[in-house]
């Protein structure tokens, strides 16, 4: 009997240290999701900027019949561009200040869990062995 309930112990012991690994293992996941999440977002605004510019490219010289009307149309135009280029670089730097920002705090996190599930795994086995000298 007292087999028996020793067995029972080092399986929850067992399965503590299981779902532990599993815990890190997930955590490491959510950095990676987070990381290409960064990415893709980064990615898109290029993208969407790109797009913008054309459409106001297209819009300029739909409206200007002359020459001298498509020169003065085109330098407003790379002028807004240009704004709104900085402005986007901006927000971009912003976005990624805040993003790298919430990384770090994250892996602060996935850091000190992982510590202490590391704790608790040493204890886990701490206790195994003390078991074990038990028996």
């Amino acid at each position: 009997e007292t087999d028996n309930i020793f067995r029972g112990i080092q399986q929850l012991q067992c399965a503590k240290v299981a779902d532990l690994k599993q815990r890190e293992a997930d955590q490491n996941g959510t950095i990676e999701a987070l990381r290409k999440a960064l990415e893709e977002n980064q990615r898109r605004m290029a993208e969407e900027q790109f797009k913008s510019r054309q459409l106001e490219e297209m819009k300029a010289k739909e409206r200007s019949s002359t020459l001298e009307a498509l020169q003065e149309k085109l330098a407003e135009q790379k002028r807004k561009y240009e704004e709104a280029l900085k402005e986007s670089e901006r927000l971009m730097e912003a976005e990624r200040s805040h993003k790298e920002e919430a990384l770090k705090d994250m892996d602060g996190k996935l850091k000190r869990q992982r510590t202490k599930t590391k704790e608790q795994l040493q204890q886990a086995e701490v206790q195994l062995q003390a078991e074990r000298v038990k028996r």
